[in-house]
């Protein structure tokens, strides 16, 4: 099973390095940190949310291992109401479990919210 046509979300002659993330924008109120297929719906709802005076810091990671650590405590240290995270399949393992670890670790308390597949 193919999953279709995927538009292409960054130009040309920028194209995919391993090991790094994309600041797809800067804000001070929530941090978003993407991967893959979600980065496309994230852009939307994004753009949605900063019309109500949002200010949401976006990452996008290129790929989860190894994970950039010191990018995500810093984004989410500097966030007033805390992270969130999207990924297209099971929540545990993936970006928002790295985030959650990361947090934990250097006791950022601040709250974390991790969209996907959930764990049946």
């Amino acid at each position: 099973m193919l999953r279709g046509e995927v538009p292409r979300l960054f130009p040309s002659y920028s194209p995919m390095k391993f090991c790094t993330v994309r600041i797809l924008s800067e804000g001070n109120d929530v941090c978003l940190i993407t991967s893959g297929i979600c980065t496309e719906e994230a852009i939307k709802a994004r753009e949605m949310i900063t019309s109500s005076d949002v200010h949401i810091r976006h990452l996008h990671l290129s790929t989860i291992v190894p994970f950039p650590s010191n990018v995500v405590l810093n984004a989410a240290s500097s966030c007033k109401y805390g992270v969130i995270t999207m990924e297209n399949h099971l929540i545990n393992g993936g970006v928002g479990s790295a985030t959650a670890e990361v947090l934990a670790e250097y006791a950022v308390g601040k709250r974390l919210i991790r969209l996907g597949v959930p764990n049946c």
